[in-house]
Formats: structure tokens, C-alpha cells, sequence
């Protein structure tokens, strides 16, 4: 399969489907995960993404682990500014 599709998936259904995921994923039930999953699982079956496409879950974590270091490294806070 062409690789510009694989591109083309990734940058539309899997970027759609952790659009603003660590607000709203905890309250999906197990069946939503399983569709969430399906739909990676349904790319790879069909050559729309590498076999080697990380699962929701995984992207999920990803995403957590990224927003976290942000904080950390204050990259999404406002500036301080120190009254005189």
C-alpha cells in the first residue's frame, strides 16, 4: 500500500481519534476502547497504517507522558511575573 495513504490515515483517523483524548477517555466503557482499538486494527488489516502503529492505548499514554513533561518543564504555563 502506498505510503502516502499510511500518511494520510495517520495525520486524519488516528489524529481524530486522540483529539483532546486525556479529557474525555476515561469515561469511555471497555466496549468504546474495543471500537477505538478496531478502528487501528482495521487500518493495519487493510495497509491504510504500518503494522507497527501504536494502539490507542499506547497513543494515549504517549500523549499523557507529553503534556506531562510540559508541565514539568513549564513549557505551558504563563510566564511569572514577579511584583515589585
Amino acid at each position: 500500500m502506498d505510503t502516502t495513504l499510511q500518511i494520510v490515515f495517520k495525520s486524519v483517523a488516528v489524529a481524530k481519534l486522540v483529539y483532546a483524548v486525556s479529557a474525555w477517555y476515561g469515561f469511555c466503557t471497555a466496549d468504546d476502547r474495543d471500537r477505538l482499538e478496531a478502528v487501528i486494527r482495521r487500518g493495519i488489516r487493510s495497509g491504510l497504517c504500518s503494522a507497527d502503529q501504536l494502539s490507542v492505548r499506547e497513543l494515549i499514554d504517549d500523549a499523557d507522558d507529553s503534556l506531562f513533561r510540559q508541565l514539568m518543564n513549564n513549557q505551558l504555563l504563563p510566564a511569572r511575573h514577579h511584583s515589585s
